[in-house]
């Protein structure tokens, strides 16, 4: 996980100077970072199935924030990669994609609520 960490740090640097120069919206690292929670999140669910537990999965806060996490995440890897494209689109497309963005944003926020319900019992 450090390893990750310093190489995902690097890369971000990397980009900023070199590949992106600021201006653009940070497309590379928003698609890495992206599919570095998203593989967590499976790892960690994978991790869990393989648990005896006496608890059923709805009960447990953990699987819901990590739901959420999967749901943000995968949605919002399309507009991390198609994002310097969105900002030359037309307004009504760019209206339809980041409404569609907020929705997944909203159902993020409720998924993590709810997890922090269930963790709280």
């Amino acid at each position: 996980m450090i390893g990750l960490v310093v190489i995902f740090t690097i890369l971000c640097v990397i980009n900023f100077f070199f590949v992106q120069n600021g201006v653009e919206f940070d497309t590379y690292t928003g698609t890495l970072e992206a599919v570095i929670i998203i593989g967590y999140a499976i790892l960690y669910l994978i991790k869990e199935n393989d648990n005896e537990q006496n608890i059923t999965w709805e009960q447990s806060g953990l699987n819901w924030i990590v739901i959420s996490f999967l749901i943000y995440y995968g949605c919002g890897l399309f507009m991390f990669i198609s994002s310097n494209y969105l900002l030359h689109a037309t307004r009504s497309v760019n209206i339809i994609v980041w409404s569609v963005f907020d929705t997944i944003t909203l159902v993020e926020y409720l998924l993590f609520a709810t997890g922090f319900y269930k963790c709280k019992t």
